[in-house]
């Protein structure tokens, strides 16, 4: 049994046209939101691998949900996963793409909170080549992104360096 939650993901909200430039505000307290349930979830050593809008919701009384915890990962349990390609290629960590459950823990997360961010900011998902192998390639380089001017300019540096290529940085 699950608790049946209602309201509209991050995605359908940013999607949507009447979405006014003005809610930045409150999609990013959102997104702060779900970084301290993440906070938590790192305390215990889970990592949840699949942070994206499409697994964030707002309710309809302010409540925040981190969604899809099914690939989500408790350290300890790492040793005994099968190998294999996990996650959301669009928000994905350079890391995930060995495939090897040891390779992630919570910088990955950081990452894909990055991601998500910088989907945000730009209405785009980060990684969006026409093919997987483009998509792969995107992954891997992890290229810094020129925002537009009318990104804060805190906000596209903080994008940028969680979704740096190398997870010490």
């Amino acid at each position: 049994v699950m608790k049946r939650v209602q309201g509209q993901t991050m995605s359908s909200f940013l999607e949507s046209e009447d979405w006014p430039e003005s809610q930045l505000r409150k999609m990013l307290n959102t997104l702060i939101r779900v970084c301290n349930g993440l906070d938590y979830a790192h305390s215990k050593n889970i990592f949840h691998r699949d942070i994206k809008p499409d697994n964030i919701m707002l309710g309809t009384f302010g409540e925040v949900y981190l969604l899809d915890w099914g690939i989500a990962v408790q350290s300890d349990e790492i040793v005994s996963l099968p190998v294999g390609l996990v996650g959301t290629p669009a928000y994905m960590a350079p890391e995930m793409l060995s495939g090897k459950p040891e390779d992630v823990d919570e910088r990955t997360d950081v990452y894909l909170l990055g991601t998500t961010l910088h989907h945000i900011l730009t209405g785009e998902i980060r990684h969006n080549a026409e093919t997987f192998r483009g998509v792969k390639k995107q992954i891997i380089e992890s290229a810094k992104y020129e925002y537009d001017s009318s990104v804060p300019i805190i906000l596209a540096r903080l994008a940028n360096k969680a979704c740096h290529p190398n997870p010490d940085k």
